[in-house]
């Protein structure tokens, strides 16, 4: 809307502007169903339609994140938010909260924590190259990422300057900070302030911008609706049946981050450090298996024309990743205990309500298994019918043709 009215020229404006929406209306509550809706339809359907959308608007989403990264670098006092961006504070280092927001946030990114991957994999040929992939996303999403930080900084730091001129670094930094829980609204207030100064060329660039934004948030929102609809189908569910579920189990968890942006920041505090315990199984998964097995003959010999998995990844993931991840969880709780003498207590940041939500996840899942055991369910029946048993490795000699 704002690209149609004017876009705001300060940050106080945007701010105004940007909680209007997110704190004191229900809108948040109409996108979100909106945009789960939309994937849940394109699950239904068929997603083509949106892969095909995607090859033109996520490049293009690039080119205007490549676009808006140059201008920003134009703008006066850029080179001070720049500076203070690659200025390292190596006493930040000594932060378990700094290590453990990088690697969630990596997790979550390259939807490896949340079995994402591990998803789609199950619809990939031998020719797709799942080491190539998994090489790859990473790299060109931390890329992203880069740039997307120096923008950042050079808009904010260049604006708030110009218009406030007695401003400190450390003052700037604790206005990024303050635009809401979590950095919620980052984006949304400093991009428009910088599409502003280009005009009404700036109102096209910032709708298109916000448009190959959306499409890129439905995209990651169909992949995770797949990973809870792929499961109901191999426990037996219609694929009908597993799409409404998985609608209205998303729609009914997501509710209460829409209408309130402080429990928006503590379900993506509690289950961002989750991807670090989800991303440990995983790797326990291999390792029960036989990281030197899996390796050679269900990703090396498997793959067609794809990158071979080197030796050191068997160190990696047997013995680096989760003494990685368990350090940093330890390391953090720690922190947070010593640093914080009423951890005790429930608050929406607080160490003791995030172990409260882990344990209540942890125990209905193991309710449910023990259930299971007990009625001798066989949960995934459907599963047992088609694919492949890595624990038979015949099919790597029949399955050329793939």
């Amino acid at each position: 809307m704002a690209c149609f009215i004017g876009l705001p020229k300060s940050e106080m404006e945007s701010k105004e502007r940007f909680n209007n929406f997110a704190r004191d209306s229900y809108w948040p509550v109409l996108t979100q169903c909106m945009s789960v809706i939309m994937a849940a339809a394109c699950i239904y359907g068929g997603i083509k339609w949106i892969e095909k959308a995607n090859n033109i608007l996520v490049p293009f989403l690039l080119i205007i994140v490549m676009f808006t990264c140059g201008w920003s670098l134009t703008r006066t006092y850029a080179e001070v938010g720049i500076k203070f961006l690659f200025t390292p504070t190596w006493s930040s280092l000594k932060d378990p909260e700094m290590w453990i927001a990088a690697a969630s946030q990596n997790a979550f990114d390259t939807g490896a924590g949340i079995g994402a991957l591990a998803t789609f994999a199950a619809f990939m040929s031998r020719q797709r190259g799942a080491v190539r992939y998994g090489t790859i996303i990473p790299m060109l999403n931390n890329l992203v990422s880069f740039i997307s930080s120096i923008t950042v900084f050079s808009t904010v730091f260049a604006t708030l300057i110009q218009n406030t001129p007695t401003l400190t670094r450390l003052g700037i930094v604790k206005i990024m900070q303050l635009t809401g829980p979590g950095s919620t609204g980052l984006t949304f207030i400093w991009f428009p302030v910088l599409f502003e100064s280009l005009g009404v060329f700036g109102r096209i660039v910032c709708l298109l911008f916000f448009i190959c934004l959306t499409v890129a948030g439905l995209s990651t929102t169909i992949s995770d609706l797949e990973v809870y609809t792929m499961v109901l189908d191999d426990c037996g569910v219609s694929h009908r049946k597993s799409v409404a579920i998985a609608l209205i189990a998303n729609i009914l968890v997501g509710l209460p981050s829409a209408l309130n942006l402080n429990i928006l920041a503590n379900q993506d505090n509690v289950w961002g450090i989750a991807l670090l315990i989800s991303g440990i199984l995983m790797a326990s998964l291999v390792i029960r298996y036989g990281p030197m097995k899996y390796r050679r003959y269900i990703v090396n010999e498997f793959g067609i024309d794809d990158w071979n998995l080197p030796k050191v990844w068997i160190f990696m993931i047997t013995i680096l990743v989760p003494l990685q991840g368990i350090i940093l969880i330890i390391w953090w709780i720690y922190d947070m205990i010593a640093s914080d003498p009423h951890w005790y207590m429930f608050t929406y940041e607080s160490v003791t309500s995030l172990c409260v939500e882990w344990m209540i996840l942890l125990a209905a899942l193991i309710g449910i298994n023990v259930i299971a055991l007990w009625r001798k369910w066989s949960i995934f029946p459907v599963a047992k019918t088609y694919g492949n048993n890595p624990y038979e490795l015949d099919f790597l000699k029949t399955f050329t043709d793939l």
